[in-house]
Formats: C-alpha cells, structure tokens, sequence
C-alpha cells in the first residue's frame, strides 16, 4: 500500500477542476460584459462632452458651439478634463461589472 486516498484525490481533483471551470465561466461573462462597457464625461457644465469605449479610447466628442469664442487652450483644457472624466468613470464601471461577477485579478488597488 501507498498510503495515497485515491477517492480523497479523485475529490479534490473533481472540486478543483469545477473551481477553475468556474473561474473560466466568470471570466468569460466579464469579457462579453466589458467589451460593452462605455462612458461619458463632461467640462464647463456639459459644453464639453466626451464619450469612451471599454478601453478608454475617445469615440465622440462634443463641443458646444457656445465655446467657439474660448481660446484654444481652454478649449484644450475642457476636453482633456472631459475625457478624464469619462476614463475615471470607466474605470468605476469596470470595477462594478468585475465586482459583481467575482472577477478581480488586476483590479484591486
């Protein structure tokens, strides 16, 4: 005899292959979930509007024709604190979405 439980293994075998279906299944669900992710930011009380995708990456803008007569550098400014604002906002929602399917790897801070 070699003293191994071969039940016992086969259990813990069983338990960690359903753990890690598992894990695969969450994954998957947060992958489908956060390639539909997007969100919006705005500067200067809504007259700089910008959207991102699930990436943060800029997919519309919108700049209120009341800002016309702004400088250029304010105008740099609104959009850069816009598409901040919609990045940091992302960010929150991606933390949501991992958060409610269990899926944190590479989110904790």
């Amino acid at each position: 005899m070699s003293g191994w439980d071969v039940d016992a293994a086969d259990r813990y075998i069983g338990e960690w292959q359903a753990g890690l279906e598992a894990r695969a299944e969450r994954a998957r669900a947060f992958a489908h979930q956060y390639a539909s992710l997007s969100a919006s930011g705005e500067a200067e009380d809504g007259l700089v509007v910008a959207h991102v995708d699930h990436s943060g990456r800029l997919t519309d803008l919108r700049i209120d024709d009341r800002a016309s007569g702004w400088p250029g550098r304010r105008i740099a400014e609104a959009v850069l604190a816009a598409v901040g604002r919609a990045q940091s906002s992302l960010a929150v929602r991606v933390r949501a979405a991992a958060d409610e399917l269990g899926v944190r790897g590479g989110f904790d801070d």
